[in-house]
C-alpha cells in the first residue's frame, strides 16, 4: 500500500549519495513527535522524495489521521522551491473534486519551512499497478481510470491551473468493492495560465520526458491541452502496456514526441475504433488539433465507458 503522496515533481534524475540519504532521513526523523501550529502531531515519517518529506500526523482538533508534507531543510533554502511548494498547496486547496486530494491547512514549521496538511489516503500508485501487470489493462478499467483523471483535470483547468507533470506516479488508485477511485497528486509543477503563480523561467523545460507534450518540450506556452496530451500518453500506456514514444535517454524521448508520428494502437492491440480515435485526439503534435479541453476528453471517455457498459 502507498500513502497519499507520490514522488516529488522535481526529483533528481540520479539518486542522491547514500550518505546524503542517511542524513535526510536522520534530519526528517527529528521532527517526529513535533506538534505543528498546536494542531498536527507528527507520528511517523512515511515518505522521502527528492524535494520533500511526508509524515503521518494526528489532527488534534478532529482526532483524524492526516498526511503532512514539507520540504527538506536543504531544499527550503531556495526561494523558488518554496514558491513551487506553496503553489502546489494552493492548487489543491479549496477544490471540490473527489479526484483531487483535499488540503486541510497551509502553514510553516517552527524553522520556517512551509507545509500543508491533507487528507490521508491509502492506495496504490497507477505506476505500481502498471509495473505489477504483465500486459495491457482491460479497456473498460483503463477508460474509467482515464475518465476520473480527466475529471480532476477539468476542475484544475476551470481554476486556471495546468498540472504539467501528469504521469502514473502522480495518480493514486484506491481499489475497493465499488471499483477504482482515482486521486490526482503532486501539483508541484502546476502553472496558473494567467501567470500569477508561475515561478519558472522563460523557456525552462519542466516535466517527465515520457509524458511531455511537444510545446512543453520546446518551452512554448502551455495550457490545458498540454495535460490532455499527457492523459493521452497515459491512456495509450494503459491500453498497450508500452509507451507511444521511448528511447535511450531523455533527449531521444523528447525528440520523438516532437518529431515522430504516434504509433497506432491497432498495431499493438485490437481495440474499438473509438479508443484509437480518443488516443489520437489527445496526442496530436499541434495543440489546436487535440481535444480542446479536459471536459471534452471526459465526455468522450464517458461515451467509451458506455460502449463497454461500465457507466
Amino acid at each position: 500500500m502507498t500513502a497519499v503522496t507520490g514522488p516529488d515533481a522535481e526529483d533528481e534524475v540520479k539518486p542522491p549519495p547514500l550518505e546524503a540519504m542517511k542524513t535526510d532521513r536522520a534530519e526528517a526523523e527529528e521532527l517526529v513527535g513535533l506538534v505543528v501550529d498546536e494542531r498536527f502531531k507528527l507520528r511517523r515519517l512515511i515518505a522521502i522524495g527528492g524535494m520533500g518529506l511526508v509524515y503521518e500526523a494526528n489532527d488534534l482538533e478532529t482526532q483524524e489521521r492526516v498526511a503532512l508534507k514539507t520540504l527538506k531543510p536543504r531544499r527550503a533554502e531556495s526561494y523558488r522551491v518554496q514558491q513551487r511548494f506553496l503553489r502546489e498547496a494552493t492548487a489543491l486547496s479549496n477544490t471540490e473534486s473527489p479526484h483531487l486530494v483535499g488540503v486541510i491547512q497551509v502553514g510553516r514549521l517552527p524553522d520556517g519551512r512551509p507545509y500543508y496538511a491533507m487528507e490521508y489516503l491509502l492506495g496504490r500508485s497507477l505506476s505500481d499497478i502498471i509495473q505489477s501487470s504483465t500486459g495491457p489493462m482491460k479497456p473498460e478499467r483503463a477508460v474509467l481510470i482515464a475518465r476520473q483523471i480527466a475529471m480532476a483535470l477539468e476542475v484544475a483547468h476551470d481554476r486556471g491551473i495546468v498540472h504539467r507533470d501528469l504521469k502514473p506516479e502522480n495518480v493514486l488508485v484506491l481499489e475497493g468493492p465499488g471499483g477504482d477511485h482515482v486521486k490526482l497528486l503532486d501539483f508541484g509543477l502546476a502553472k496558473v495560465v494567467d501567470g500569477s503563480m508561475d515561478v519558472t523561467q522563460d523557456g525552462e523545460v519542466l516535466g517527465t520526458p515520457h509524458y511531455m507534450a511537444p510545446e512543453q518540450i520546446r518551452g512554448d506556452g502551455v495550457d490545458g491541452r498540454t495535460d490532455v496530451y499527457a492523459c493521452g500518453v497515459l491512456l495509450y500506456e494503459l491500453l498497450t502496456h508500452q509507451m507511444p514514444f521511448d528511447g535511450d535517454g531523455a533527449i531521444e524521448i523528447m525528440i520523438a514526441h516532437v518529431e515522430k508520428p504516434v504509433p497506432h494502437l491497432k498495431e499493438v492491440v485490437e481495440l474499438p475504433v473509438m479508443l484509437e480515435w480518443i488516443a489520437q485526439c489527445c496526442l496530436y503534435k499541434d495543440p489546436e488539433k487535440r481535444f480542446p479541453s479536459a471536459t471534452v476528453l471526459r465526455e468522450e471517455l464517458e461515451n467509451a465507458a458506455r460502449l463497454y457498459k461500465v457507466l
